[in-house]
């Protein structure tokens, strides 16, 4: 009999899985946020991987952009639709939408403008390494607010802000991966028809995930008397919808997914009772906690990666960390810069210092980056390079900004149910 080939990469997986979830409880004990110790765990793991040969089998298990985007993500984002309060998102839509497209559009040209005038990129390069970047990445995120339950405004527009400046991202990256070697001389014409496109990817990802949503409304209805077939309708068309517009489309499979969550969120009264609903949600967020164990225990495998060549590290550190300091400084024009005008444009409830403090900081960059930079054409000048300034962005942002997000909720009163500290509470009240 014959040694079935699936046995050691299911061990893995299981395995890893086992240890993350056994590992959570001791997390909260020490007052680690999970997502956080898991990328640790994982660190760790890598590095055992490379001296002992029976954990070689680890390696099998690897990230790749299609195991981030078409298996992890869609179970992540449409747990988060499902989930956020559609009528509040649209009560803070305007600021969340200026943040993400108007925001991430400032960043990826500071921050390429930056690289490109300190040589450290050519400029197409740069171009790119901004948009990958500028977007913080609701697996990160969203994860960590839930864990610090932190207050609901901020959750909202955190969550909006990075779901939303996610897909922005991952269609600007694609327009200039497109663009290729030719964003050096582009012409006004051309500039014109990147715009273009962008705009296609990410409202076609709008559309489509819209109309999806209602077909999935429909199908709900007709299986409201079977519990099992609407968990699994669910289950096949939020991955169909990502899969279908981001592959066959090539639309924003992440608007996608998204806006038909919401759809099925708004209508959720039609097509099943409350009772049925906490199941489903419970359902969902079992899937999103597996699938947040998974991506946070790989990613800090990959990140081992970032420390392989301590020797090759050292020469490039100066590089890194100017690097991490303009994708800060970067991060604090759009929030300090942009939220301003939102507050005095009126178009959405005032959002008070602490707010923005803690949007600033909680900007922390995950598995989007990751997959994107997997996504790199091999042929790319500094493709090496953006790879290490990804890597160690990702480690700075999670390792010191996730682990200090919690202290800044609790400064500010942003915690829980707390109220907001008298700065917000005034700004609050001075909109009401």
């Amino acid at each position: 009999m014959h040694e079935p080939m699936l046995i050691e990469p299911l061990l893995v997986v299981f395995g890893m899985l086992f240890v993350g979830t056994f590992c959570a409880t001791f997390f909260r004990f020490i007052r680690l946020p999970y997502t956080v110790g898991l990328l640790i765990l994982g660190m760790v793991l890598g590095f055992l991987s490379q001296k002992f040969a029976f954990m070689e089998p680890l390696h099998q298990v690897q990230l790749s952009p299609e195991l981030i985007m078409y298996v992890i993500l869609p179970t992540l984002i449409f747990e988060a639709a499902i989930n956020i309060d559609a009528r509040q998102l649209m009560k803070n839509l305007a600021p969340i939408m200026l943040l993400a497209v108007v925001g991430v559009l400032i960043s990826c040209l500071i921050i390429a403008g930056s690289l490109y005038q300190l040589n450290i990129l050519p400029l197409g390069a740069a171009l790119v390494f901004g948009a990958l970047i500028s977007a913080t990445d609701p697996v990160a995120v969203i994860a960590l607010f839930k864990e610090l339950k932190a207050n609901e405004r901020l959750s909202l527009l955190m969550d909006g802000e990075s779901l939303f400046n996610d897909a922005t991202a991952i269609a600007m990256f694609s327009v200039l991966v497109g663009l290729g070697a030719s964003v050096t001389d582009m012409t006004a014409g051309d500039l014109w028809g990147a715009l273009l496109k962008f705009c296609i990817v990410f409202f076609g990802g709008v559309v489509f995930g819209g109309v999806m949503g209602v077909l999935m409304v429909m199908l709900l209805r007709l299986a409201r008397n079977d519990r099992f077939a609407q968990r699994s309708q669910m289950i096949v068309m939020a991955y169909m919808t990502f899969i279908v517009a981001d592959h066959f489309l090539h639309l924003s499979g992440v608007m996608a997914v998204l806006v038909a969550g919401i759809v099925v969120s708004l209508n959720r009264h039609q097509v099943m009772d409350e009772q049925r609903w906490k199941h489903i949600d419970i359902f969902w967020e079992y899937a999103a906690f597996v699938a947040n164990s998974f991506i946070f225990l790989m990613m800090g495998m990959t990140e081992n990666h970032l420390l392989w060549n301590m020797d090759k590290l050292e020469l490039i550190m100066p590089t890194l960390l100017i690097t991490g300091l303009i994708v800060l400084v970067a991060r604090a024009v759009i929030i300090y810069g942009l939220v301003p005008v939102s507050n005095g444009l009126g178009m959405a409830e005032r959002i008070g210092k602490g707010m923005q403090t803690v949007m600033f900081w909680g900007g922390l960059r995950g598995a989007i980056p990751i997959a994107l930079m997997m996504a790199l054409p091999a042929d790319m000048a500094g493709r090496e390079l953006i790879i290490q300034m990804v890597l160690f962005m990702i480690l700075v942002t999670l390792l010191i900004q996730g682990t200090t997000t919690g202290r800044l909720l609790k400064v500010f009163r942003l915690a829980g149910k707390e109220k907001p500290a008298a700065a917000d509470q005034t700004t609050i009240s001075a909109s009401s």
